[in-house]
């Protein structure tokens, strides 16, 4: 039996399937998803497949080897490997979600295939109208409830700090941001950033308007307006490097302990953290108030 296979629908069903997986791996995974290198490693993937089915030379190595060192090349692409066990995690972890992927649109195509009188009646009762109106209800109802939906959305991209310095503490929504390198030279440990009309709240009033007052300043500038000789000695200067490539350092301060409390209930101590002081706003709408490295909040 022959069949013919078209290119161009070939191309754009591979390469959405491709794309669908390497994103649904990118979600499972939990880190920052890059979309537009999750769409060039699906066009890669999905080109090095037409060589394999279109060409007479490359169609004999057509198999499932073949389709390993494909996804491969995907998975160099879009994710970020520190080691050659991360990368054949990355590799298993893809190959999962591609058999349940295409479990699913298997066992739908094949529901379908078996009930297509139940869709052909839900074509023929099909209404604009009521579409319309369904459309109407539900923007209303999502309106009603935005705050709750977004909030249980991004239930994972944020959690609760409290930040204990000299008997006095302060607790900030933060922002889990899988992007955040910044470390204290001195101990190699990831640092918190937290914007500056927080953080204030932990010194003394005299301190904390020093602060407030040279917060955009230079770090040299600040550093200097500080006059606690006990603060001065808790101060640490934080190389950063920001997404435009601008570097410099940021002015922080070492804290007595520092607790997280994830969405889920759970709560982790750690002992000596710094804290970066940030003098602008880490959200345009006020969501957040500090910003935390993902490592620190995977317990």
């Amino acid at each position: 039996m022959e069949f013919e296979i078209y290119a161009d629908i070939f191309f754009i069903l591979n390469f959405f399937m491709n794309f669908f997986v390497l994103w649904f791996s990118s979600i499972i995974q939990k880190g920052k998803k890059n979309i537009l290198r999750i769409f060039f490693g699906s066009f890669i993937m999905t080109i090095m497949y037409m060589f394999m089915v279109f060409s007479d030379f490359f169609y004999r190595f057509y198999g499932v080897v073949s389709g390993q060192i494909i996804l491969a090349v995907g998975i160099l692409i879009v994710f970020k490997s520190n080691s050659l066990k991360d990368f054949f995690i990355h590799i298993l972890r893809t190959d999962i979600t591609s058999a349940f992927v295409f479990g699913f649109i298997y066992m739908v195509s094949r529901f379908i295939n078996d009930h297509k009188y139940i869709f052909y009646n839900i074509y023929r009762g099909f209404s604009f109208k009521l579409m319309i109106l369904s459309s109407i209800i539900i923007y209303i109802i999502t309106i009603f409830f935005r705050k709750y939906i977004l909030k249980t959305l991004n239930c994972e991209k944020f959690c609760d700090i409290e930040i204990y310095f000299n008997n006095k503490n302060i607790c900030l929504t933060t922002l889990i941001d899988t992007g955040n390198e910044l470390k204290d030279p001195l101990n190699g440990r990831s640092a918190v950033i937290s914007q500056v009309e927080e953080v204030v709240k932990l010194f003394d009033d005299e301190t904390a308007l020093a602060i407030l007052q040279n917060a955009r300043a230079e770090p040299t500038v600040l550093i200097s307006s500080i006059k606690n000789s006990e603060i001065l000695k808790r101060i640490r200067l934080l190389p950063f490097k920001s997404i435009d490539n601008d570097k410099g350092l940021m002015v922080g301060f070492l804290s007595d302990k520092l607790k997280i409390i994830l969405s889920d209930g759970r709560e982790r101590i750690m002992e000596n953290v710094t804290v970066g002081i940030y003098g602008g706003s880490l959200s345009k709408k006020g969501i957040y108030k500090a910003i935390i490295d993902y490592e620190s909040c995977n317990f």
